[in-house]
């Protein structure tokens, strides 16, 4: 809300771990870095799943009445999954560099005790692998709740990853994401 502000959060959901960095360099201007990791492998298969990806942004914000934030955020971000599913019906085997570009508008409010947050990220991704490259462009909504005092808050964030045009993207997406965390 202003300037020297400081956050910092960490999760564990369905996408995998996250932490989350956020800082006001001046009233209204803000630095995001976000970071997401998971290292799954089946006990009883050889099936896997890895990735890590990072990405930064800047953005402008401002406070709205009292309790009130609204933002904008453009940022980009990169990073790789390599993943291996075999089942009786099929087998995939996946390693890929991610790289997507964002524009994050979004509104909340915000107390001692409670803050609550909507945005909904535009993003347009790009994944490459065995030299072929595709892009889908997707909306992103996100809902975000914190429940704590001051400056130590348990958060939950709840989301979806929609295509934009559905027909067109060839790669998988995880379209729902829950997580819960904690916020210093």
């Amino acid at each position: 809300t202003e300037k020297n502000d400081l956050n910092l959060a960490a999760y564990t959901g369905t996408a995998g771990g996250d932490v989350q960095l956020s800082y006001a360099i001046a009233d209204h201007i803000g630095l995001m870095f976000n970071g997401s990791f998971a290292d799954r492998t089946s006990d009883s298969t050889d099936n896997y799943h890895k990735h890590a990806f990072f990405e930064g942004s800047a953005g402008y914000f401002s406070k709205v009445g009292n309790a009130g934030i609204a933002e904008i955020y453009g940022g980009y971000g990169f990073g790789t999954v390599d993943s291996y599913y075999d089942s009786p019906i099929f087998t995939n085997n996946t390693l890929a560099n991610i790289n997507r570009i964002f524009i994050q508008p979004g509104i909340g409010i915000g107390s001692d005790f409670f803050d609550g947050y909507f945005a909904t990220r535009l993003a347009m991704v790009n994944i490459s692998q065995n030299n072929t490259s595709e892009t889908g462009f997707f909306i992103e909504p996100v809902l975000t709740g914190k429940l704590g005092y001051k400056y130590v808050k348990f958060v939950s964030q709840i989301g979806l990853s929609v295509p934009i045009h559905s027909s067109e993207i060839e790669f998988e997406y995880q379209p729902f994401m829950i997580s819960l965390g904690i916020q210093i």
